[in-house]
């Protein structure tokens, strides 16, 4: 679509909003956070200038006629009097402000598409770059929703009205019941939560039972910087069917092993659970994936990022500020799509050092803004000691491990959950 064509689009939209504005004026409320273009604009001012009195026609009229003298004769008195020959429904009005919001973000895209094309046919390639960034951050904005404010009273009744139709609040199970009993829902709409560890601990295995729990009723998005997709779906297999992950891809599995192989990826096949391992991933691409999901009807419940150190963020900066700068957008993210962010982070080696070896908020690497922004903030912990020297296989399993809420905004924290580790299958559980 051409911009002057998109820009014809945006008249005719403006056109209808002003002519509703004016055949129902009480609705003019409803026209928020839109610019809507000339010579409209000035029927909407004139309109919330004369406020909640519902203003006839003629008022309208007389309002603009004072407020702008430059138009022609009869030229309000012809836009406000046929207004009923273009103009639709208030109830039509919300759906075409925001059609209108959508058109001024694609005319600005072009615009600056356009004034890229022209810098990179000059050679300045920074300028062309600069350009087409604000062209994608425009684009992948548009679907922004206003601010919005809850009275007491509305509060209220939304409420009443969920505790009397028995309605539970919209938290997102975990699938270990001590997490979910014990400590109060920590998954939920609008929330950051961050599960950092060492490396080798089993954050990954972790972060994927979370997910593959929630994926059983709402859809949801992993994002690995570490792992190919199948590498990840091989372990989901592994941890579903209960047999070692050396086995998920031998091709000559034979009997039970076989049989359980195949019940295994039968469980995963059902999950509403979408995987991406891309390189070089941004929140704001993880903003556009969102979004592309919620066009095709897949709005993801759980989004996992994993993990947070592997984002890049633009600008140049330290990289302190950069991973404060991720943790800052991937709230924003959270609370924009109404949506729960879990946040998988790497811990640096001074609580090992601690005694009694107890991580701390400030061991989280490379930032405290991780601590400020996550709602909840979980340590999942085992000694791998054994692993490492070679004796996994001879100690047996499970073994001993545990949780640990550092931080949990909505409930309560502090506590050390016991929990257990199956190595040969990938699997935390509760003790």
């Amino acid at each position: 679509m051409s911009e002057l064509l998109i820009v014809d689009h945006i008249r005719d939209l403006s056109r209808n909003i002003a002519a509703t504005v004016c055949m129902y004026p009480w609705s003019v409320s409803m026209v928020v956070d839109v610019t809507v273009a000339d010579p409209y604009c000035h029927v909407v001012d004139a309109v919330r200038r004369l406020g909640g009195s519902k203003p006839d026609p003629m008022s309208i009229v007389m309002a603009l006629e004072s407020s702008r003298p430059e138009e022609p004769r009869g030229f309000w008195r012809e836009l406000v009097i046929r207004a009923d020959d273009f103009g639709g429904t208030h109830a039509e009005l919300p759906r075409r402000v925001d059609d209108l919001r959508r058109l001024n973000a694609c005319a600005e895209a072009l615009a600056g598409l356009s004034a890229a094309q022209t810098a990179a046919s000059m050679g300045d390639t920074a300028e062309a770059e600069k350009a087409a960034r604000g062209a994608a951050q425009t684009l992948a904005g548009w679907a922004g929703s206003s601010a919005e404010v809850l009275t007491a009273d509305e509060a209220m009744n939304q409420m009443a009205a969920r505790l009397e139709a028995n309605e539970a609040p919209p938290f997102l199970p975990t699938g270990f019941r001590a997490l979910d009993s014990a400590v109060g829902p920590v998954l939920g709409p609008g929330r950051l939560v961050t599960l950092a560890a060492r490396p080798g601990v089993g954050k990954t295995a972790f972060a994927l039972q979370l997910a593959s729990h929630v994926a059983k009723t709402d859809p949801v998005l992993y994002w690995c910087g570490e792992m190919s997709e199948t590498e990840l779906y091989g372990r989901l297999v592994c941890s579903a069917a209960r047999i070692p992950l050396s086995m998920v891809q031998n091709p000559v599995l034979s009997g039970i092993d076989s049989d359980r192989r195949r019940v295994g990826m039968g469980k995963v096949a059902d999950l509403r659970l979408a995987v991406s391992t891309g390189a070089g991933m941004s929140v704001a691409k993880l903003d556009a994936m969102v979004r592309s999901a919620t066009l095709k009807g897949r709005k993801p419940a759980l989004l996992v990022a994993d993990y947070l150190q592997r984002m890049k963020a633009s600008g140049s900066r330290s990289r302190e500020e950069e991973v404060g700068s991720i943790a800052r957008d991937l709230k924003e993210l959270a609370k924009e799509h109404d949506l729960c962010v879990l946040a998988l982070a790497q811990m640096n080696r001074e609580y090992e050092k601690r005694a009694g070896g107890k991580p701390k908020m400030s061991d989280l690497r490379e930032s405290g803004q991780i601590e400020q922004e996550s709602d909840a903030i979980l340590f999942p912990g085992r000694d791998t000691s054994a692993e490492e020297s070679g004796d996994g296989d001879r100690l047996g399993w499970p073994r001993h491990a545990e949780l640990h809420i550092a931080k949990h905004r909505h409930g309560q924290a502090g506590d050390t959950l016991p929990m257990t580790w199956h190595g040969p299958y990938q699997t935390w559980r509760d003790a």
